[in-house]
């Protein structure tokens, strides 16, 4: 869930604390970490499965939702218009009605009125005749009677039936111009129904979806275990390297400022016994290079010692090419050793962010690693084995001295095995 906002935390039910509070609190267990390796909470977990389950019911139910409004507006609008062209023709089959009965009624007004004036012309003309004849007329029919029982007969009654039958007409016609009104509201109630129906699916997909992501974030949060167990050992070891690495800087610093201090001691010693030379020789007392070789210090040709303003013997002056060349190899060595250290990072750069490990860039045979740094420093096979080890190399097993000819005549002593790479610890 997303965090509340201050009016939104506000408008909220009534709660101890203050915002600040809960905002500390939304971090700690609800928001996601920023580093990708940090675990998450049970309540983190809970809270990106049901975000997650969301993202992919949300869109499912929008669908479902607009094709039932799409589908409930084509309902209602096809059933207006039904009812629309139904209504409009209630009033003309109603009009065709009231002209027959009209034209009954004039054909049978004229029908009626005829008739009894005929009648009532033949009755004049009796009457006429017998009063001729100086008789008296008898009555005849009623002819007024006579008209209005055939213009009943022939017109009322007809009119009824034929008003009658429009009215009904005019009345089914009437509903059946309200059934499209009545079928779109009973398809408008299933389209519904189906709407619900879909959501109900929906609802019964949640959990499996649910158990589902929730696996997944399992998986996940084993994977960062096993991604941060991979990092703490590649720290470990970088520091070890590390470690190492300084170790032989600082050793080679000592050396080098030993190398000064001794280099100063000498001049120092070899000025002194200049001047205690130079004094022998103002009294005519040189030194007599054969005997002093003999003796071990210097004398004159008499053997006698020539001493130094101490009145100490001075001693022949050694060759200083032992002591400059271990110097020289102490930092051809310290030399190697971070050489080495760089060659086992390119061969190991160690796995990225997801724990998936990096392709080396280059992969050093211990055989050839060590004849690298032995060509390139002019060190000792034995010198650029300490420095490969030092930097984190393993020499490969099955001989006494790595790097050499193994009994079975393969280099480097894998004894026919696959050739090892620099892995530490037979990685």
């Amino acid at each position: 869930m997303a965090m509340l906002s201050k009016a939104q935390w506000l408008k909220g039910p009534k709660k101890s604390g203050t915002y600040a509070a809960y905002v500390k609190w939304y971090n700690k267990y609800v928001a996601l970490p920023k580093n990708p390796l940090a675990p998450w909470t049970p309540r983190q977990q809970a809270a990106e499965t049901s975000r997650r389950v969301e993202d992919i019911i949300r869109p499912l139910r929008q669908q479902a939702e607009r094709e039932r409004g799409i589908k409930v507006a084509s309902i209602n609008a096809a059933a207006q218009a039904s009812n629309k062209i139904l209504q409009s023709k209630v009033g003309q089959v109603q009009g065709a009605y009231d002209l027959g009965i009209k034209e009954l009624q004039g054909v049978g007004g004229g029908y009626s009125a005829a008739m009894q004036a005929r009648i009532k012309g033949a009755q004049d003309a009796a009457a006429q005749f017998a009063s001729s004849q100086g008789a008296t007329a008898t009555p005849g029919v009623d002819a007024q009677a006579l008209a209005d029982t055939a213009y009943h007969t022939g017109v009322g009654i007809p009119a009824a039936g034929l008003a009658s039958e429009g009215a009904a007409q005019t009345a089914l016609e009437a509903t059946q111009a309200g059934a499209p009104l009545l079928q779109g509201q009973a398809d408008v109630v299933t389209a519904n129904q189906e709407y619900e129906n879909q959501l109900l699916e929906l609802a019964q997909q949640r959990p499996e979806l649910a158990d589902k992501i929730a696996q997944q974030l399992f998986e996940n949060e084993l994977a960062k275990i096993d991604a941060r167990i991979k990092q703490q050992a590649q720290d470990t070891l970088s520091g070890q390297f590390g470690e190492t690495v300084r170790h032989h800087l600082v050793g080679e610093r000592q050396a080098a400022q030993r190398n000064r201090l001794s280099r100063l001691r000498y001049d120092l010693q070899v000025k002194s016994h200049q001047d205690a030379l130079d004094k022998a020789a103002g009294e005519g007392r040189l030194p007599n290079a054969s005997l002093s070789r003999a003796y071990g210090y210097i004398v004159d040709k008499q053997g006698h010692p020539i001493l130094d303003k101490n009145g100490k013997k001075i001693p022949v002056a050694k060759s200083s090419t032992a002591k400059s060349s271990k110097a020289k190899a102490q930092a051809q060595y310290g030399k190697a050793v971070g050489e080495a250290e760089k060659m086992f990072r390119v061969a190991h750069p160690g796995t990225d962010e997801f724990g998936e490990p990096i392709k080396p860039k280059r992969l050093w045979r211990w055989g050839v690693a060590l004849r690298y740094l032995m060509n390139r420093y002019g060190i000792q096979r034995r010198a650029a084995r300490k420095a490969l080890i030092a930097a984190g190399f393993k020499p490969p097993p099955g001989s006494q001295y790595e790097g050499s000819t193994s009994p079975s005549g393969n280099p480097g002593g894998t004894a026919g095995a696959t050739p090892n790479y620099g892995g530490r610890g037979g990685q």
